[in-house]
């Protein structure tokens, strides 16, 4: 799943002359998600993670388990102009927009951090950032393993959770 989004921005990232990495596990991971949702989020962080990284910089989206095996975490990092401290707690609020990469691509405007924030939260997860301007930074998501989180009436939406059980 992960793989084959980023596969889809590397045309993107060669022509800005951006390193993109994967680095997952060797097996399959399973988790209860909606594709088409998550696909929005991700698209999304990687999309922001080119539009601030500088050409000759590198992104890389990697995954891992906590320890007790309960939680996926996703990170998509860059090496980019990275965010001011006092800009950190507002880029998950709708519209809030900072400027990006002149080199880059359009700026946005503001809804995608909050949409992802929101995207994300349906799937039980949280999302959280690390960032020093000048050096990048780093979204991580974490999402639930297993099912026992969602409601009956959840499981029951088949419209929401047309994934079923799917490999990350």
């Amino acid at each position: 799943f992960l793989k084959n989004i980023i596969i889809t921005f590397e045309p993107l990232a060669d022509r800005q002359k951006i390193k993109l990495i994967f680095t997952g596990f060797e097996s399959d991971i399973i988790i209860w998600y909606d594709a088409n949702v998550l696909v929005k989020a991700f698209n999304n962080l990687i999309s922001n993670a080119i539009k601030y990284t500088k050409s000759g910089g590198t992104i890389e989206v990697s995954t891992t388990r906590s320890n007790n095996n309960e939680f996926l975490y996703i990170n998509v990092s860059d090496d980019g102009i990275g965010i001011e401290k006092e800009n950190i707690s507002k880029i998950f609020t709708q519209f809030y927009h900072i400027a990006g990469n002149s080199e880059s691509y359009e700026k946005g405007f503001g809804v995608g951090l909050s949409l992802t924030k929101n995207l994300i939260e349906l799937h039980k997860g949280t999302i959280s950032i690390s960032s020093e301007p000048g050096i990048g930074s780093t979204f991580t998501i974490s999402l639930p393993m297993h099912d026992n989180v969602y409601s009956n009436e959840e499981k029951a939406d088949r419209g929401f959770w047309n994934s079923s059980y799917s490999s990350v």
